[in-house]
């Protein structure tokens, strides 16, 4: 009646009442094998996390794993989004306090693109850095805003690639009260798996 009925519930109390029976392991396949359904329908980390911790030793755990693991390359996790979030913070907080060490810290040795150039050097990150602080500026302050646009791509074994999207706004202090206090740009940029900035851009937004 448990086998026909289809129903996890009633396979757990067929078992909790014939703890030795000899269908034992049919009952226990057949659970393995609701979960498993419920698990790949609903096809998200929660649900293939919950069979594996059910099923440690399930019949469909290699699926499982296989399963996580390609939901894990195509869906930005929190912990992605921070990696995002701190790389871009750090680049450019450094620009604000103007401190070289810790902006070339941001990128890579070699960035494919930076503001439309190829093959970039931390030395024209630098450079670019030194270049808006022009003569009248008293203090710059970049903030980044909230609207992150990500996108991830595996360039390895569980190793990713962050495409990323974002507005930031300057303001500017300067000894010219005539001149421009407020930018607004959309920033595009590429992070390596490292936690590095391998292409920046920016586009001025214009009001």
């Amino acid at each position: 009646n448990a086998m026909v009925s289809g129903s996890k519930a009633a396979l757990q109390e067929y078992l909790a009442k014939h703890p030795d029976s000899e269908h034992k392991a049919e009952a226990q396949h057949k659970i393995d094998s609701i979960d498993w359904s419920d698990a790949i329908n609903e096809n998200t980390m929660e649900s293939i996390q919950a069979y594996l911790d059910e099923h440690a030793n399930g019949e469909h755990v290699d699926e499982a794993n296989d399963a996580l693991k390609k939901i894990k390359a195509n869906t930005v996790q929190a912990e992605d989004k921070t990696l995002v979030t701190t790389v871009l913070r750090r680049f450019f907080q450094s620009i604000n306090m103007r401190d070289e060490a810790a902006l070339t810290a941001t990128v890579s040795p070699l960035l494919t693109n930076f503001l439309g150039k190829s093959d970039a050097t931390k030395a024209d990150v630098v450079t670019f850095m030194n270049k808006i602080y022009k003569e009248d500026i008293t203090n710059m302050n970049w903030r980044l805003d909230s609207n992150y646009k990500i996108d991830k791509k595996e360039i390895g074994d569980e190793q990713y690639e962050y495409t990323v999207s974002v507005s930031a706004t300057q303001d500017i202090e300067r000894t010219d009260e005539t001149k421009e206090k407020h930018a607004q740009y959309r920033i595009t940029t590429k992070i390596n798996p490292d936690g590095l900035i391998t292409a920046l851009n920016m586009t001025k937004i214009l009001e």
